[in-house]
């Protein structure tokens, strides 16, 4: 088992070296391999399916993009999970931002006005 392992692990390091160097081939085959993991940890993570799509995206331009910087100090698969969950977390984040709640909208019992509405003036005229 250690020598598939070991010819797995050098086979992946090629992919990887090339891909570094720019071969488009080499790349979309580590997207090929890791896709469907990175889509499930995404879609897990946030529990959002159209969503997921456009954050798998994001994650592999982030890959794509790094890929010349990565050193093999880590697994390639630990590396590019650490990407997806930190996007993930940048997802929640943007979210979280854009959010208002509800009693923002509403304003306080102090800002309320107890009095008619424009509506109810409207129908005790007629």
């Amino acid at each position: 088992m250690k020598l598939r392992e070991s010819q797995t692990d050098t086979a992946e390091r090629e992919m990887i070296v090339a891909a570094q160097q720019g071969d488009r081939e080499a790349f979309k085959a580590l997207y090929d391999c890791y896709r469907d993991r990175v889509y499930n940890l995404i879609f897990y993570t946030t529990g959002d399916e159209l969503g997921a799509e456009d954050v798998l995206q994001i994650v592999f331009v982030k890959i794509y993009q790094g890929l010349p910087g990565f050193r093999f100090e880590a697994g390639l698969a630990t590396w590019i999970y650490r990407i997806t969950l930190n996007e993930c977390l940048n997802q929640r984040r943007g979210r979280i931002a854009h959010h208002v709640p509800f009693e923002a909208l509403l304003g306080s019992d102090e800002e309320l006005d107890d009095g008619a509405g424009a509506d109810l003036h409207h129908a005790q005229g007629e």
